[in-house]
């Protein structure tokens, strides 16, 4: 199979994955908005690519540079000039802290980006060729990760609204003394099935976004030289909230031993798949 077939498998696969989700949401979320989790799952072929941009003949030029003391965003020094992007206008700094000063707002929200050291147009400021494929990259990867957290924190949000409504149902029902009829029992299973689907969609999608980013990293920081902006995105992937969450002692993890625990046998509902159907290939 030749390489351009094999970067259509996955990214079918991918969108696949995607769908696959947003189905199994749809159909448990009826009042809703519809949630497009396909834009949630990692990039992996489009990082690939920026990845195989790079010059492997630059990398090996900067690694014997020592022309560079520190740089300017975040005043550490260089370790090696394979970890500076230069800029257009002729400037160096961390991809990570580049890729930060473009695309953290400012105090006033301006969506302009102008050079840290010269002020000069984000135009002039853009990096090209290899500097520019690393600094693509690290662009798509800081997206993929902002966008894995904006739906996690949709995840969060309606499932934080459905145990209001659990809790309310299961008050009620507890708050009679006779034995009541399987109806009520079968409302609040069903409720309860709903919100641990919710959180097990959640988890497939964390599960294999993890997946892809450690993959990813790894395959940046062999191929460019560089073990300051993986360290980076490492760090900021782990301070998330879809990391967290399904840490012990996490939100989601909390939420769903709680449920599980619920007087009412709910466990019995709990439909896990055995795999997750997103791969990333070498």
């Amino acid at each position: 199979m030749s390489k351009e077939a094999q970067r259509k498998d996955v990214e079918e696969e991918r969108e696949q994955f995607g769908r696959y989700l947003s189905n199994v949401v749809e159909q448990i979320v009826k009042k809703d908005s519809p949630l497009s989790i396909s834009r949630a799952v990692l990039p992996y072929e489009e990082l690939k690519e920026a990845l195989y941009e790079m010059d492997p003949k630059q990398i090996s030029e900067r690694a014997q540079s020592k022309d560079l003391e520190s740089c300017p965003i975040c005043l550490e020094d260089f370790q090696s000039c394979t970890e500076a992007v230069y800029t257009g206008c002729g400037h160096a700094f961390h991809g990570s802290c580049l890729a930060c000063h473009i695309r953290l707002p400012t105090s006033n929200n301006s969506k302009v980006r102008n050079c840290p050291m010269c002020r000069a147009s984000e135009k002039d400021m853009a990096p090209v060729g290899h500097d520019g494929a690393i600094l693509e990259f690290l662009l798509i990867l800081w997206d993929a990760i902002q966008n894995a957290e904006r739906m996690h924190a949709r995840f969060v949000r309606i499932v934080n609204s459905r145990m209001e409504h659990i809790k309310e149902l299961e008050a009620k029902l507890w708050s009679i003394e006779k034995v009541v009829g399987t109806r009520r029992h079968k409302a609040l299973n069903g409720q309860i099935r709903v919100v641990l689907h919710m959180i097990q969609a959640a988890q497939l999608l964390v599960e294999a976004n993890s997946a892809g980013f450690r993959r990813i990293l790894t395959k940046f920081q062999q191929r460019a030289m560089d073990d300051v902006s993986p360290e980076f995105f490492r760090r900021k992937i782990a301070a998330c909230h879809f990391t967290r969450d399904f840490e012990p002692g996490g939100r989601l993890q909390s939420l769903r031993d709680e449920l599980l625990h619920l007087d009412i046998k709910a466990n019995r509902y709990l439909c896990v798949p055995t795999t997750a159907t997103a791969r990333w290939e070498n």
